[in-house]
């Protein structure tokens, strides 16, 4: 029987909506465990649960000796300090579930990754050289995630239509709904009449369900249309980012095997961040949150980009005006763009301006207001005088 028909196995694995690689990367790790300790997950479970009832002391249970027999048998088996961190840590989400406690014992493993410095990570000419090598395809992908922030599978899963929502996104919150596009033929004529757009993406992410905005440069709108061109959609509905002549979203693996050979292509084969290549799909997303941060954005308006969770009280009762975080990012589109002059008008958002006109136009009626009010006061004084003197 393998891991995951276990009866505890498999109702750990059904208790929440884990995405497949999650159940994978859960299946390998407590598999690595079972085949260390040479037990079931169902019978490690009932042991540990006995022992739990038996006695309050953690050092009179088999567990601790289990972790720190397992941590040797990871070491044995060459994993890094950072994969048996993670690794441990699986073992215990899986424990967890049933109510079980377990020892304090840990692995310290930070990733490389983590103590890289700005100057060791791929520069805007680095990107640029990317893209300017890459196909109409991966042109306007990279072109897309760079600016965007977006990972691969956020960026991977849009559709057309998506697309067409975001431009349309970008008019409203511009108060240039005039140009309101409905299809694809419309886009085409759209984006030739009107430079600059920078379409408005309501996004959630895939990888934490969080809802947030994001844009993307005009250049890699004008790369998309491009790409369109060339390899056009079969509809509305299919991803934006397609396999070649295939309706379906672009692989993982192939986007990592491209820019493999453009790392090689660049003379980068043994430049490393970390234990990775130089530039990696992950390296798109670095740097727009390090390229928008060396542009003095607001770092909550970064992080919103990015679709990064914020804290409760924040979440629950703080939100950001689409047009203010359109301005900020308007603030720092040059340096996400990579092989055309920037066209965007800052129209930045009519709306926002209006809001501060409104602001504005309160204080003058504020400021009226204390003058009459001190006028009022002054004849009411020059009354009194005149009536005491009197």
């Amino acid at each position: 029987m393998s891991i995951a028909q276990d009866p505890r196995m498999e109702y750990f694995l059904n208790l929440k909506d884990w995405k497949k690689s999650t159940k994978r990367k859960y299946i390998a790790d407590v598999g690595l465990y079972v085949e260390c300790i040479g037990k079931t997950p169902s019978e490690l479970i009932s042991e540990a649960r006995k022992e739990q009832v038996a006695t309050d002391w953690m050092d009179e249970r088999q567990i601790p000796r289990y972790f720190k027999k397992f941590i040797n048998f990871l070491e044995e088996k060459n994993h890094t300090e950072y994969s048996q961190k993670l690794t441990v840590a699986n073992v215990k989400t899986f424990y967890r579930c049933f109510e079980i406690e377990t020892p304090s014992i840990s692995v310290k493993g930070v990733p490389e990754s983590y103590y890289i410095l700005y100057e060791d990570l791929p520069q805007h000419e680095d990107i640029r050289k990317v893209i300017s090598l890459s196909n109409a395809q991966y042109r306007a992908l990279f072109s897309f995630m760079a600016s965007s922030g977006m990972n691969y599978s956020d960026a991977t899963s849009i559709s057309v239509r998506e697309l067409i929502l975001a431009v349309n996104y970008y008019f409203k919150i511009t108060k240039q709904e005039k140009y309101k596009v409905k299809d694809l033929a419309g886009l085409y004529e759209t984006c030739e009449k009107v430079k600059g757009i920078v379409p408005v993406w309501r996004m959630w992410r895939f990888k934490t369900s969080n809802q947030h905005i994001t844009f993307s440069s005009p250049e890699s709108l004008n790369f998309i249309l491009d790409y369109f061109m060339e390899q056009p959609p079969a509809n509305e509905e299919v991803p934006i980012f397609r396999k070649y002549k295939r309706q379906t979203k672009i692989k993982y693996r192939a986007v990592n095997v491209y820019l493999q050979k453009l790392n090689d292509k660049l003379g980068w084969r043994n430049k490393k961040i970390g234990r990775f290549g130089f530039v990696t799909s992950k390296s798109f997303r670095t740097f727009f949150a390090n390229e928008m941060e060396d542009e003095e954005v607001f770092e909550k308006h970064i992080r919103l980009m990015m679709g990064h969770k914020q804290a409760g009280v924040t979440q629950n009762y703080f939100k950001t005006k689409a047009p203010k975080m359109l301005k900020s990012y308007l603030k720092g589109v040059h340096r996400l763009t990579f092989l055309e002059e920037i066209t965007v008008i800052d129209n930045t958002d009519d709306l926002l301006l209006e809001l501060e006109k409104r602001d504005e136009e309160r204080d003058e009626e504020m400021k009226q207001l204390r003058k009459d009010l001190d006028r009022a006061l002054q004849m009411k004084k020059m009354d009194q005088d005149l009536n005491y003197k009197h």
